[in-house]
């Protein structure tokens, strides 16, 4: 039986194309089989159509054919990035800057006042949302105000600034500065002990080895050996025995209440001349104060745990 020939509606006609551009008609014939079964997308049709094959265009660059799709995605990326505010409140402001400047350069560091206090949770609830907020919204806001603080303050401009200035924590705290302790200009280290209820304030200086406790010597003040020895523990820590002068004031509490304030002090003291001496003080226990303090007397008890004698009749 003789063959059918194609008519002149048909799609893949067989006139004979000219040798300077030969159609692709095995990609023509993929097209047309994917389209019959619906599994052709948008991108692969419009692409087989202008270039006549298939394979000439990447399987996954749907946003750069389309620009519908490429202002989708930017869309759903800003919305991961930054987070959906919650359903009231000045927020809209907020997510809006943020996805304005997403492409803004950070600076790759916090800012220079270093991290921000935000607003609690329950602070935002005021003005976010009341009942509604949720916490996951609350998580949002401040991923993006972190974000928008770790850019440079040079590239952001004016609305961006007040909207995030909103949602600084209220406070007439001011951060805390740590002071370092330096030798006064004598050359003396000065530090204060306690124990129990005592209280000792020591002057250390390079010297000769003499030690004054309220302007008296040392075996004059105290009289028991183990009170002047708790007093020179620190230096037989580290062998410096006769290298300082120790000038001390101690007041309150018994003899070896002050004796112990007075080693609190002269090893918080020798710190000072050298830090480098602060482990092995502090393994000594000589930088640690001692918090035993006696336990009060109780109602009903002779002293603070004694009970008095039971008598049956």
């Amino acid at each position: 039986m003789p063959l059918a020939q194609p008519t002149k509606n048909c799609r893949h006609a067989a006139a004979q194309p000219s040798d300077a551009s030969i159609p692709n008609t095995q990609g023509h014939a993929h097209v047309a089989a994917d389209q019959a079964c619906g599994l052709v997308s948008r991108q692969r049709d419009a692409g087989d159509t202008q270039d006549g094959n298939r394979g000439l265009l990447p399987p996954h660059n749907k946003s750069r054919q389309d620009p519908l799709n490429r202002n989708k995605n930017s869309a759903q990326i800003a919305d991961v990035l930054f987070g959906k505010p919650p359903p009231r409140g000045p927020h809209r402001s907020l997510g809006n800057s943020a996805q304005e400047i997403h492409k803004t350069p950070a600076s790759g560091c916090c800012s220079p006042q270093g991290k921000p206090n935000w607003i609690s949770f329950n602070e935002y609830a005021l003005i976010g949302g009341g009942t509604r907020l949720k916490p996951s919204q609350y998580k949002h806001l401040i991923s993006t105000l972190n974000r928008l603080s770790s850019i440079d303050p040079q590239l952001l401009n004016e609305d961006v600034l007040s909207t995030v200035s909103q949602y600084y924590k209220k406070t007439k705290l001011k951060p805390s500065i740590e002071s370092v302790r330096q030798l006064d200009e004598h050359g003396r280290a000065c530090a204060v002990g306690r124990r129990k209820t005592s209280t000792a304030k020591v002057w250390v200086v390079r010297g000769s080895g003499d030690v004054l406790v309220n302007s008296r010597p040392l075996n004059d003040y105290f009289v028991k050996i183990k009170d002047r020895r708790a007093i020179m523990y620190p230096l037989r820590v580290i062998d410096a025995v006769g290298k300082y002068n120790v000038f001390a004031t101690a007041e309150g509490g018994g003899v070896t209440g002050q004796a112990d304030a007075i080693m609190h002090a002269l090893a918080k003291a020798l710190v000072l001349f050298n830090p480098l001496l602060k482990t092995r003080l502090h393994r000594a226990g000589v930088l640690t104060r001692d918090y035993r303090h006696v336990e009060r007397k109780k109602p009903g008890k002779k002293k603070a745990r004694k009970m008095p004698t039971w008598v049956k009749r």
